[in-house]
């Protein structure tokens, strides 16, 4: 017992459930748009890419001096997420935009990663205020 299924078969199935489809599709676009205004928050987003890198005059400290630029990001890392550098960027940001954060709500939108045996690292902040992450 099999079935053929034609063009002719499909026109058909259309023409006789298209008040169903059309509702169905009604009703699935009121849904996402729903859920995409009201139940999604935004979140917004900015990277910056940072080199690490030192003047070497010789070729032969060229190889220790990227090995101790890559030993050096741990300490950056360390640093960016400490308030040697958080309070200076709190007071920027309370000065140009009036948004007041405390120290530990500004640390937990600031994160930063790198990859092994990279010289280049990466600190980004996210936030639902797209004010706060420029």
């Amino acid at each position: 017992m099999e079935q053929v299924i034609t063009f002719d078969f499909i026109v058909k199935l259309i023409r006789q459930y298209w008040k169903v489809l059309l509702s169905l599709m009604i009703l699935g676009g009121t849904i996402a748009t729903v859920v995409t205004l009201w139940v999604i928050q935004p979140e917004y987003q900015a990277n910056v890419q940072i080199l690490v890198n030192r003047k070497h005059s010789s070729a032969g400290a060229d190889l220790t001096g990227q090995q101790a630029d890559v030993q050096m990001i741990t300490t950056y890392k360390e640093l960016i997420t400490k308030p040697v550098v958080l309070k200076p960027a709190r007071q920027t940001l309370m000065a140009e935009t009036d948004i007041r954060r405390s120290l530990e709500s500004l640390k937990q939108t600031v994160s930063v990663t790198s990859t092994a045996n990279s010289q280049v690292f990466s600190i980004v902040v996210r936030d639902k205020n797209a004010k706060l992450v420029q």
